[in-house]
């Protein structure tokens, strides 16, 4: 049984990883329109794992590009407000055209942003459940205490060490993110 159970989990880790090796596919599933179908799709046990697993970002160009697209659509943004400030450009219809694309864009633009601040957000939800689901054998072990069913699982030292390294890789690895590029990294960016 606890051989089943060792090639079950290792079957496990190999899916995961070759899933998490997937081109872009977060940033697919990132720019899932309704946010509470995104939402349920992120909650979804592959996808914690996928996010737990440093192969996700591939090189992270992808969250790059969606926060650079956005700050580009503000700042034209800003630009044509001070440009085209107090003019009646709007009541043509080259105007009104201009608008409902401008609308579009300003659009596409909060819902780019929107969708990388949803991945650091859930990337920083990752707890040691995710981690121990996904990457190793869990030795947990019970222990008596005074809560209501008189048991409580308690997380080997191991457990956690594995957890805090992995963890720390994982946001050293977001971090980083954008620093080959120039100047402007992940969180510059962002701020």
């Amino acid at each position: 049984l606890e051989c089943q159970s060792s090639f079950l989990k290792m079957m496990d880790t190999c899916i995961v990883e070759h899933v998490a090796s997937i081109p872009n596919l977060l940033e697919e599933l990132l720019l899932i329109e309704d946010p509470e179908t995104r939402q349920r799709v992120f909650d979804m046990s592959i996808v914690k794992k996928v996010l737990f697993n440093i192969d996700s970002i591939g090189s992270g160009d992808w969250l790059i590009n969606m926060l650079d697209k956005s700050i580009s659509v503000q700042q034209t943004q800003q630009v044509l407000d001070s440009n085209l400030g107090g003019g009646d450009y709007g009541d043509t219809a080259e105007g009104r055209a201009f608008q409902l694309k401008l609308q579009m864009v300003k659009e596409e633009s909060r819902h780019l942003a929107e969708s990388a601040i949803f991945y650091l957000e859930r990337v920083s939800a990752l707890n040691i459940q995710d981690d121990l689901s996904v990457f190793h054998h869990v030795q947990m072990t019970q222990q008596v205490t005074r809560s209501s069913s008189g048991f409580a699982d308690i997380v080997s030292t191991g457990d956690l060490q594995h957890f805090k390294r992995h963890r720390d890789e994982l946001f050293d690895a977001v971090g980083a993110l954008g620093l080959g590029l120039g100047s402007k990294g992940l969180i510059r960016r962002i701020c």
